[in-house]
């Protein structure tokens, strides 16, 4: 038997992610952020940031 990972996934995220993260975003948020917003933030060489989870994305963090 074996058993499942506990361990969480950091993906580091780039432009190709915005959908996910406005996808994500829209789950915790009442005003979500669209994809296009994602990718201009994206776009900036000050932001960079994670996509957490396991098997799918859960989550994830942005920084400034």
């Amino acid at each position: 038997m074996t058993t499942p990972s506990t361990e969480l996934e950091l993906v580091p995220v780039g432009l190709s992610h915005a959908e996910v993260l406005a996808a994500l975003y829209s789950e915790s948020f009442e005003t979500p952020w669209s994809a296009q917003a994602f990718s201009d933030l994206l776009s900036q060489r000050t932001v960079g940031g994670w996509i957490v989870g396991r098997s799918e994305p859960t989550g994830f963090i942005l920084i400034q």
